[in-house]
């Protein structure tokens, strides 16, 4: 009997004993899988920020490092319109080539502007006016210049060069010029006669190494 109550006990203390091992066990399974999981999670993020700052690096290292080139070329184009009394009708013709470039670094855009027309047609003190602009990629326009003209010539309405002048636009980082445009029309006596004639053209862009 007493052998019987000794083998009892015994065999209860093995078993709990069994029993606190595998929770023991189990629990520091657990523990190590949390850390594991935080570690994982921690790695991760820091994987995304080194990913982000080197993509943030060789952005800023190409923009620092590289050359922009623009160019467009509006084409000849004639306008026609009524001009007030004593001029009646009249036609002129205009074509304007733009090229840009942001030297390395620079946040700057200088541009060439060369422009030709004919004014053969202006009588009685009419003026022909050309408005040269620019659109910069965030949607700002920029006026470069204007010309009145009030001789009657042919084409190209001027002497070598006569029609070419520069200018530069404020280009920050990220934007560049996107769009350049002529925009004419006819004065007569000191009153502009709509419609005013846009030729607008989406300038071509180049990028290289500095």
């Amino acid at each position: 009997m007493l052998q019987s109550n000794k083998e009892y006990v015994d065999g209860g203390r093995e078993k709990l004993t069994t029993s606190f091992k595998i929770e023991q066990r189990q629990s520091t399974q657990d523990s190590s899988n949390g850390a594991a999981r935080i570690r994982h999670v921690v790695i991760s993020l820091l994987v995304v920020v080194l990913v982000s700052l080197m993509i943030a690096m060789s952005t800023g290292v190409a923009n620092a490092r590289s050359i922009r080139e623009s160019s467009g070329y509006t084409g000849k184009h004639t306008h026609v319109t009524w001009a007030g009394p004593g001029v009646g009708v009249i036609a002129w013709t205009t074509a304007t080539s733009f090229v840009s470039w942001t030297s390395c670094g620079s946040s700057w855009a200088g541009i060439t502007v060369d422009a030709s027309w004919n004014s053969a047609s202006l009588h009685n003190g009419a003026e022909l006016d050309i408005l040269f602009s620019v659109r910069r990629s965030d949607g700002r326009h920029f006026g470069l210049n204007v010309f009145k003209i009030t001789k009657a010539q042919s084409w190209p309405g001027h002497p070598a060069f006569g029609g070419q002048f520069h200018a530069s636009v404020y280009t920050p980082k990220g934007m560049y010029l996107k769009y350049a445009t002529a925009t004419s029309w006819i004065v007569n006596s000191g009153v502009a006669y709509p419609p005013a004639a846009n030729d607008t053209i989406r300038l071509q862009q180049w990028t290289r190494s500095c």
